[in-house]
């Protein structure tokens, strides 16, 4: 559909709290197309929608050749203990060696655009 302008650091839009999304309906489905027309443009691993400046619990992800999308995702931590990993955001392109703490292990639930719930 179309490729969105990526909100980079500072931008106050990254700091607000999304909203969930709710029913799947055209809106959001035009929303996650955009995203990913935009994920691709950008040669990113994922996207929120926030960093397009849509305060939505939207994010898409690219794992090997497929991409998922999580709708009003949860995550859980698995594990107390946090690692340091280096961070990859399309919004903070020109900060290299940025490290950040994430929980090891995770589950996730979210809803799928089928307006499924996955849970892994």
């Amino acid at each position: 559909m179309a490729i969105r302008k990526i909100r980079k650091i500072g931008d106050p839009v990254l700091r607000e709290t999304s909203s969930n999304v709710g029913d799947i309906d055209k809106s959001v489905l035009g929303l996650v197309s955009d995203m990913l027309d935009t994920l691709e443009n950008e040669g990113g691993v994922g996207l929120a929608a926030p960093q397009i400046g849509i305060t939505k619990r939207i994010i898409i992800v690219r794992y090997e050749d497929k991409v998922d999308t999580y709708i009003d995702p949860e995550i859980e931590a698995l594990e107390n203990k946090k690692v340091e990993e280096d961070e990859g955001c399309l919004s903070i392109y020109s900060i290299q060696g940025f490290q950040v703490k994430r929980y090891p292990k995770i589950k996730i639930k979210a809803t799928n655009l089928k307006g499924n719930t996955e849970e892994f």
